[in-house]
């Protein structure tokens, strides 16, 4: 019988390593420990090891829900494929730039703050160094013995002088590895937030020429309303002419002493009557569908921009938000700049008071042209836009046109009219007559049409009807 399956086989475990009992900690080693404690602690807090800046409550709004202190932060690159989340990584990315300029610029004013203390401090010891220096040269001009401790403290007021120096250029290093760093994440944040800006705009740009395309459209049917406008006041006047006439022979009947009754059944009043009344049915049906032709397609144009501008409105928001991230200022506390447009300067004299545009609206003018008086008269257009060219010619605002055929930029008026270009745009003959009311209107509709600035052509309109206008007594 064999006993070998009844030995105890050796263990494959590894033998437990018997834990040696706790050293008794005296009051004198409790102390030392503490005093370890706290030296590793704060090695760890002047080296920066587990600490992270706080975010601030405009960058936590700027990302969204984050944790308060993220203490580690691993951003793939493949996440910037997955619709979203690119985003929130963007934002998490420019809002820890943020926060790192934040903590390098508190510290560099602490820094400076210390750097200015060293400055008041230093300039304290240069006065007092010459003070001392200035004692002894005056013992040593009076041959009174010199004491040695006032070479000592001549000689310690140089090494305390040294010394400061010495930290003060510490700092100024230290202040300017700060400064390189604060760019070193300005930069960073301004490179994610290009890529965003590129990216939203790229987006924006089809919405932004169908609503270019669409607003050109919704310009060129104002003008159609005025040139509409400006027909079906002619038609108006036509039929008011007729009436005008048959009102004449009434009056001339009724002198020769035909009485009323007898006059409405004379056959040429009678026929008047009739052309004027079937003509102005059909007139005021044909005004009436014009009117609702073209206000439908401008209604419908309108809510085409509408939906544009809605579909557009999430990529500007989104693009804004970058923008105003990166457009805050290194150095100095959160702010947006802001852009001011400063207005192109004009001469007084030249220049139209709101009041006064208010004042002739409200008041009846008499427009004139070389001495006579053309208010109220139907003139030709090709009239009309000499008037305005030599108007514009006088109140020249020149633009920088690239010429593709010279090779080189060339100066144009703004406001001065292409005749050939006016024609064709409205449709109009040079013989056409038109009043100067209706002439504003389309000359209105007609810059807009041409993409010129609406408050630039506006203040023109207003000036030419000011300048050439007298109020009527």
């Amino acid at each position: 019988m064999s006993f070998e399956k009844f030995e105890k086989k050796p263990s494959t475990k590894p033998t437990p390593v018997q834990k040696e009992a706790p050293e008794a900690l005296t009051p004198d080693k409790t102390k030392s420990a503490k005093e370890g404690k706290n030296v590793e602690e704060e090695i760890k807090v002047k080296s920066g090891e587990n600490t992270a800046p706080a975010l601030s409550p405009e960058d936590k709004s700027f990302i969204g829900e984050t944790p308060e202190k993220p203490e580690k932060r691993v951003i793939y690159k493949g996440l910037y494929k997955i619709p979203g989340i690119n985003r929130v990584i963007g934002k998490l990315e420019i809002a820890h730039n943020k926060s790192c300029i934040k903590k390098h610029q508190e510290k560099i004013n602490r820094l400076k703050a210390e750097i200015s203390e060293l400055n008041s401090k230093i300039s304290d010891l240069n006065r007092s160094g010459k003070e001392v220096e200035s004692i002894i040269e005056k013992l040593r001009e009076g041959n009174v013995p010199n004491d040695e401790s006032l070479q000592l403290k001549a000689q310690e007021i140089k090494d305390r002088k040294k010394k400061l120096l010495k930290r003060r250029d510490k700092l100024e290093l230290k202040v300017k590895a700060r400064e390189d760093k604060i760019k070193s994440h300005a930069r960073e944040r301004n490179r994610i937030a290009d890529e965003f800006i590129k990216r939203y705009e790229e987006k924006l740009k089809p919405i932004e020429t169908e609503l270019e395309n669409l607003r050109f459209l919704r310009d060129r049917i104002d003008l159609l309303i005025a040139l509409a406008e400006s027909e079906h006041k002619k038609m108006l006047a036509a039929i008011d002419n007729i009436e005008r006439k048959k009102s004449q022979i009434e009056e001339a009947l009724r002198k020769t002493g035909m009485p009323d009754r007898k006059i409405k059944r004379f056959d040429a009043v009678k026929k008047l009557k009739n052309i004027i009344s079937k003509s102005r049915k059909k007139i005021t049906e044909q005004i009436r569908k014009e009117k609702e032709y073209l206000l439908g397609r401008k209604k419908r144009i309108e809510e085409e921009i509408a939906k544009a501008d809605l579909r557009a409105k999430p990529h500007r928001d989104k693009r804004k938000e970058f923008v105003r991230a990166k457009s805050i200022r290194v150095g100095a506390e959160t702010k947006q700049k802001k852009e001011a447009v400063s207005p192109r300067k004009m001469k007084k004299s030249r220049r139209i008071k709101t009041s006064r545009v208010e004042e002739m609206n409200a008041r009846t003018f008499k427009l004139w042209s070389k001495g006579k008086e053309i208010s109220g008269k139907q003139l030709q257009v090709s009239r009309l836009l000499d008037i305005w060219n030599a108007f514009a010619k006088k109140r020249r605002i020149d633009q920088d046109i690239w010429n593709p055929f010279v090779g080189k930029k060339r100066r144009v008026n703004q406001f001065a009219i292409d005749r050939k270009d006016f024609l064709e745009t409205t449709h109009l003959s040079e013989n056409y007559e038109l009043d100067p009311e209706d002439f504003k209107k389309i000359l209105e509709r007609y810059l807009k049409l041409k993409g010129l600035p609406a408050e630039k052509f506006s203040e023109a309109i207003n000036a030419f009807f000011w300048e050439n206008t007298r109020v009527k007594k």
